[in-house]
């Protein structure tokens, strides 16, 4: 096992995402959407940058229909900004 993703899950409006902790030396990563899990396990070595975008892509695309004021457009927000980070790094 290599590292152990957590789906942040709350009643209350944009819940707080913990930091991630090491536990027996593997990294236990809390995420709020499918974006920040990914680029999470980008900011790790086990997604591509390829990867990061494609689930970038997919997540805009599928809250389409969606209006941008729903809590699920915010959230994305918080970590499509942590994914425009990640893939900066790539290009370094």
């Amino acid at each position: 096992m290599k590292a152990v993703f957590l789906h942040v899950v709350s009643e209350e409006a944009y819940p707080q995402v913990p930091p991630p902790k090491l536990i027996n030396g593997r990294p236990l990563v809390f995420f709020r959407t499918y974006v920040g899990a990914a680029s999470k396990a980008a900011q790790l070595g086990m997604v591509t940058f390829e990867g990061l975008q494609k689930v970038i892509d997919t997540a805009e695309s599928d809250l389409k229909s969606v209006s941008k004021d729903d809590s699920k457009w915010i959230e994305l927000q918080v970590d499509l900004a942590d994914a425009a980070r990640t893939l900066s790094s790539f290009a370094l």
